[in-house]
């Protein structure tokens, strides 16, 4: 078990790219208003929200999205439209907390013999800029979809990319795997909850303009 020092030894792990800083505010309600992050502002974005919680798919297809012009109009109770292309490195991700019992998984892997191919072996596969995983929920880049169903590979190599341009929340009960990158120009946040899955195959933190990413979690299994 790995509590809250597994902040700490994320920061230490990545000294030149991660720092944790004395808070001034967060950017989210969901964080507390101590949480140790810089504060940054962003601009309302395009925000995709899983279309069934409860069932799995693929991230890949516009389909399985629904479409709002900002996070705040999904929080309001908007009505959203369906999406007409997936996510990029604009667009804000909410997969919402699982109905009871039904927890579900988002994929968005692409085997390795098809990313070497298209010659993007290490390029991401998805990229996003926030992104909150609820409760039961997963964001998942071992699992991809074959014949319509959901399939989980057992080939490490198979595992895939993410960019991350904004801001992570897990959920207790939630769970994000794949190679997650953290990437962009501004301060960051990953706030993580109690999960039931590892975290990640790895963290890569590439920042620009010495923009920094703050790892925090109460608790960690």
């Amino acid at each position: 078990m790995k509590s809250l020092p597994f902040a700490l030894a994320l920061a230490i792990g990545f000294m030149p790219a991660v720092n944790l800083h004395a808070a001034d505010g967060a950017d989210s309600p969901a964080l507390p208003a101590d949480a140790p992050c810089l504060k940054e502002q962003w601009p309302n974005g395009r925000t995709l929200v899983w279309v069934k919680p409860g069932e799995g798919g693929t991230a890949l297809e516009s389909a399985n999205w629904i479409e709002y012009a900002s996070a705040a109009e999904y929080a309001a109770g908007k009505d959203g439209k369906p999406a007409d292309a997936g996510p990029d490195a604009n667009t804000d991700l909410i997969l919402p907390d699982a109905p009871a019992g039904q927890s579900y998984i988002v994929g968005y892997m692409v085997s390795a013999k098809r990313r070497r191919s298209s010659g993007n072996s290490g390029s991401p596969t998805l990229s996003c800029r926030h992104v909150t995983i609820g409760q039961g929920a997963a964001l998942d880049g071992g699992m991809g979809v074959s014949r319509g169903k959901p399939v989980t590979s057992d080939r490490p190599a198979d595992d895939t990319h993410i960019g991350i341009y904004g801001n992570a929340t897990v959920k207790d009960g939630g769970y994000i795997y794949g190679h997650l990158q953290f990437v962009g120009g501004k301060h960051t946040w990953f706030s993580l909850g109690k999960s039931p899955e590892p975290l990640g195959r790895s963290l890569l933190v590439r920042k620009a303009g010495g923009a920094s990413v703050t790892f925090m979690a109460s608790q960690y299994d």
